[in-house]
């Protein structure tokens, strides 16, 4: 495994993150295991295979605005087991949050992702609101559009390895903790929530049906003390596929 990384401070708000990762590796397996090392089980098959990925990534955090955009692609044969890109895999995708006023905020985010080894694809766009109607209680309103093909797994999205403004990926390179996200970072209280139905019940399957879905997604959260805050929300398809969730949670500052 052999990387290199680049970070660019383009503005006092504004940073470029560039990162190229090779690797060469042999796996032996037998059935459905795969070793790093050799089994000396019976039938075992021996696998060489080397390959490449590229990660870029342009972040702007301001008071008013945070925003991003970024693109990873990665050959067939890379393979890195403690990244989240794994080989034959690509992904675009813009988000951005903008301050309108102290208790409301807007956001958005598309995305698009490929999965080359079974030539599928996913794309998705969302757009929201998120309004602090007290001290305690926040509301946040987003509608999400959906669009799959037969084959790619059942994470909703799969977001781009966020590092710090101004600095370059991990220190171990190679895109190591590069991995998938599904959630939605609340503009107020900092807590995530998924921001698309999930297609399978069993995440990291393969979807067995194309998908083309839009949905509207409600939230809440209120804070019952300083440090204690419940959260729930709900999301329905409007159109096309039908996607329901459901969520509730809660969380305690330590």
């Amino acid at each position: 495994l052999g990387s290199a990384n680049l970070s660019y401070q383009m503005g006092k708000h504004t940073a470029l993150v560039a990162e190229f990762a090779r690797t060469i590796s042999t796996t032996y397996s037998v059935g459905n295991n795969v070793y790093t090392t050799p089994s000396g089980l019976s039938g075992e098959l021996k696998k060489e295979a080397d390959g490449d990925a590229v990660r870029v990534e342009l972040a702007h955090r301001s008071e008013q605005v945070q925003a991003k955009a970024y693109y990873n692609r990665s050959e067939v044969g890379f393979n890195n087991t403690t990244a989240g890109i794994s080989g034959g895999q690509g992904e675009a995708g813009v988000k951005a949050v903008a301050k309108v006023t102290d208790s409301i905020k807007v956001y958005g985010e598309a995305i698009r992702s490929e999965q080359r080894a079974t030539d599928a694809n996913r794309e998705g766009q969302q757009l929201g609101v998120a309004f602090r109607a007290t001290d305690r209680l926040t509301l946040d309103l987003s509608v999400q559009h959906a669009e799959e093909t037969i084959g790619m797994p059942s994470t909703a999205l799969i977001a781009s390895n966020t590092a710090p403004l101004g600095s370059g990926n991990t220190p171990n390179g190679g895109f190591f903790g590069n991995g998938a996200n599904n959630t939605y970072l609340d503009p107020f209280t900092g807590r995530e929530t998924a921001v698309f139905a999930p297609v399978n019940s069993r995440t990291g399957a393969a979807t067995t049906q194309a998908l083309d879905s839009t949905t509207v997604r409600l939230g809440a959260g209120y804070w019952l003390t300083d440090r204690f805050a419940l959260n729930a929300d709900a999301e329905h398809s409007v159109e096309g596929t039908d996607q329901r969730r459901y969520g509730a949670g809660a969380k305690y500052l330590l």
